[in-house]
């Protein structure tokens, strides 16, 4: 599913609702899983904590406060992110949340937003510059689609949606080199 067929399912009525909720399951339960446990919660409430993000999640897009701004994994991931943040500071023992709680981004989670909302808004001025099948392509890639999905999508092999990925990423470069007044916002913001 795409996020807006997602969205549009997880705002529907129950059965859609319950779809959705299948469908994140199996396509991105074990990602979220790893990513929870790369966070630094132990093994035995990776579960836990990846129900309650995605009970947010649900809950996020039934009020209609994912605005879009990422791409709803990306959204998905971030929620995990500060669940697993509250487990540690909840559960963690003090000398373990001391070596991990620094290197997880709480902190100006706003400003750090708007920055990537204002790099998402420059990288979207040069994609639009590009031909209309790197466009899509573009917008795929930035919707976190795989080289499989990609390929599907455009009705081609795995092999030639790499390469084609390939070819409009060398061209949205050229494009940046020529508009070096974007890259530099671009690297200002970082």
């Amino acid at each position: 599913m795409k996020d807006h067929q997602l969205i549009t399912a997880l705002q529907g009525n129950q059965k859609q609702q319950d779809e959705a909720i299948l469908w994140i399951l199996a396509h991105w339960w074990s990602d979220v899983k790893a990513f929870i446990k790369s966070c630094g919660a132990e093994e035995q409430f990776v579960e836990d904590i990846a129900q309650e993000a995605l009970a947010g999640l649900t809950q996020q897009v039934r009020k209609e406060n994912f605005k879009g701004d990422s791409a709803l994994l990306t959204y998905f991931k971030q929620i995990a992110r500060f669940k697993t943040i509250d487990y540690l500071k909840k559960y963690a023992p003090t000398s373990s949340s001391v070596n991990i709680l620094p290197e997880l981004p709480e902190e100006n989670y706003r400003e750090k937003q708007e920055l990537q909302e204002e790099i998402n808004y420059l990288h979207d001025q040069l994609v639009k510059q590009l031909d209309e099948t790197c466009q899509k392509l573009m917008t795929l890639r930035k919707s976190e689609y795989s080289m499989k999905e990609i390929a599907r999508e455009m009705g081609w092999k795995e092999q030639t949606a790499n390469n084609n990925v390939s070819k409009c990423r060398e061209k949205l470069r050229e494009l940046g080199e020529q508009h070096p007044s974007l890259l530099t916002k671009i690297k200002e913001l970082l």
